[in-house]
């Protein structure tokens, strides 16, 4: 089963935040609500004046389509949607995939159970 989460954004590069807002199991919330919060946004961001946008204070705009806002970047804020599965037990390998990946480094990582060795520590480091 697929859920939709709903997330919002604010600025770029290394001032890049996200934050998940909804979860819906229907598509169509999700979409809808990404439609309301940016309305909501841009009709706020219409009755302002550019200069006077304070974009350190989180208490300027309030809407109930994005309570979980921690600031608002230079560029605006932005909403979107994604798919994620829904789980409800852990993943579990069989011995065929166990034994093929050990031979993938990268494989090795999704797999540990247990804490690292020190000899394991060290080898995992190379592979960063």
């Amino acid at each position: 089963m697929r859920v939709f989460i709903v997330e919002g954004s604010t600025g770029e590069y290394s001032d890049h935040i996200e934050w998940q807002i909804a979860a819906y199991l229907d598509e169509s919330l999700a979409q809808e609500h990404v439609r309301l919060a940016d309305e909501a946004y841009r009709v706020w961001l219409a009755g302002r004046k550019p200069i006077s946008i304070d974009y350190d204070d989180v208490t300027f705009l309030f809407s109930p389509y994005d309570v979980n806002m921690l600031r608002m970047g230079y560029n605006g804020l932005q909403y979107r949607y994604y798919p994620v599965e829904l789980c409800e037990a852990l993943p579990v390998l069989k011995p065929d995939q166990v034994a093929s990946a050990k031979n993938s480094k990268y494989a090795k990582r999704a797999i540990m159970t247990r804490p690292l060795t020190e000899d394991e520590r060290y080898e995992y480091e190379e592979w960063e």
